[in-house]
C-alpha cells in the first residue's frame, strides 16, 4: 500500500514539474559566439598555455611543446575522471601524480630563470598574483 502511495506521489510531483516546464518560456537558443567568450560579459578564460606564456616569456618553439604537454595531460586526467572503478581518493591521488609528471615535463623545457617562475606559479593559487595584496594579509 504504501509502495503504491509513493508511486502515485512520484509521479503527481512528475506531472506537474512538467506542467511547470511546459508553461515557462523557452530559453533563446545560446548563440554560438557567446560560448567562446565574444559576446559574453564574463571576462574570456585564459588559456594556461597562454598565462605561461605572458608569465614565462616563453618562445615560439616553448608554446608549442608545453601545448602537446597540456594537451597529453588533459587525456590522461580524462581517463582518470571516467574511470568508474576508481575511488575519489584514488582518483585524486592519479590526478595529483599526472600533473606532477607533466609539470615537469614542462618545466625540463624551461631556461633557469623561467623555472624559478614556474615554480611559484606553482606555490601561488590560481587566479592570485603572488605580489596581491589580500593573498599576502592572510599569512
Amino acid at each position: 500500500m504504501n509502495t503504491l502511495k509513493g508511486l502515485l506521489f512520484a509521479l503527481a510531483l512528475a506531472a506537474g514539474g512538467t506542467t511547470t516546464l511546459m508553461s515557462a518560456e523557452p530559453a533563446p537558443a545560446p548563440d554560438a559566439t557567446e560560448e567562446h567568450g565574444e559576446k559574453s560579459d564574463k571576462a574570456p578564460r585564459v588559456r594556461r598555455i597562454d598565462r605561461l606564456a605572458t608569465e614565462l616569456g616563453l618562445t615560439e618553439e616553448q608554446k608549442t611543446l608545453i601545448a602537446a604537454i597540456q594537451k597529453e595531460e588533459n587525456a590522461a586526467l580524462k581517463t582518470v575522471s571516467e574511470d568508474k572503478s576508481l575511488e575519489r581518493a584514488a582518483k585524486i591521488a592519479r590526478n595529483r601524480e599526472i600533473r606532477d609528471a607533466h609539470a615537469a615535463k614542462v618545466r625540463a623545457l624551461l631556461t633557469p630563470e623561467q623555472q624559478v617562475k614556474f615554480d611559484a606559479l606553482l606555490t601561488t593559487p590560481a587566479g592570485k598574483k603572488s605580489g596581491d595584496k589580500k593573498s599576502a594579509d592572510k599569512h
